[in-house]
């Protein structure tokens, strides 16, 4: 965790810089750097400081490229959203010919399967997580009542296998908010103050309101690999276990 991206804005002018805590030196202004080539968000590719993933809102396209090469790679189009995985994994939506729904991607060394179709929403949400040997990918739409989980969607993919299928949907209304766990064992699935977990090593999922008054949008975080942790309008922050239970209330902080 040497290498921070930030997004800088400054009058009225954005920039993409990575900064190097131990070597300020080291740091790079991305803006210049692919200087000629439209983008408006970028992100690490495998979490290494010289590869990256660049996505243009404007047109909706996700190029690949690093910091040495002069040349972009396509990786997608049409690209609502997207989340880089490992190296070659890339989860990403697109809209569907039905205008009620969006189509969920995965791309891997080369071959683009749609795994599942979501209801199009203003957000969607998706990320992946490898835990005890085996990898884990959740998708979902905010306008849906549902999170689908995957188990090894890799496994056996090719251009002409089949896509994989979902081992479970998380019950949930308009989720906005999803995050695994810092030991990858669970998965939380938020929803104003609900919850839905999956509990990889049981095989178990719950679900449970805390009740908790929110301000629009704040998500719960994981505090360790079993706790999360939340402000609400009181100010005073909660932690709770996963499935909900032994809510403390500590203290005084700001989101």
């Amino acid at each position: 965790n040497n290498n921070l991206l930030l997004k800088h804005t400054v009058d009225g002018k954005t920039e993409f810089v990575v900064f190097n805590r131990d070597t300020p030196a080291k740091g790079r202004n991305l803006t210049k750097l692919f200087d000629g080539h439209a983008f408006t968000s970028v992100s690490f590719r495998d979490r290494n400081a010289g590869l990256f993933y660049l996505y243009n809102q404007a047109d909706k396209t996700l190029y690949a490229t690093d910091a040495k090469a002069a040349q972009y790679t396509l990786m997608a189009s049409g690209v609502l959203s997207y989340k880089g995985y490992q190296k070659d994994l890339i989860v990403y939506i697109t809209a569907d010919q039905d205008t009620t729904k969006a189509d969920v991607h995965i791309l891997y060394k080369g071959v683009d399967k749609v795994i599942k179709q979501v209801g199009a929403s203003k957000t969607y949400l998706h990320d992946a997580a490898d835990f005890n040997g085996k990898l884990y990918l959740a998708v979902g739409g905010s306008s849906d009542k549902e999170v689908f989980l995957f188990e090894n969607p890799l496994d056996g993919l090719n251009a002409s296998s089949t896509a994989p299928q979902a081992f479970l949907a998380l019950p949930i209304d308009n989720p906005t908010s999803l995050k695994f766990s810092t030991n990858a064992r669970f998965v939380a699935v938020q929803s104003e103050s609900s919850f839905a977990i999956y509990d990889a090593e049981t095989e178990r999922h719950y679900r449970y309101n805390t009740k908790l008054d929110l301000e629009s949008l704040t998500s719960a975080t994981w505090m360790d690999g079993h706790r999360l942790t939340i402000i609400p309008k009181d100010g005073a922050v909660r932690v709770f276990d996963f499935d909900g239970t032994n809510m403390q209330s500590l203290n005084p902080g700001i989101s």
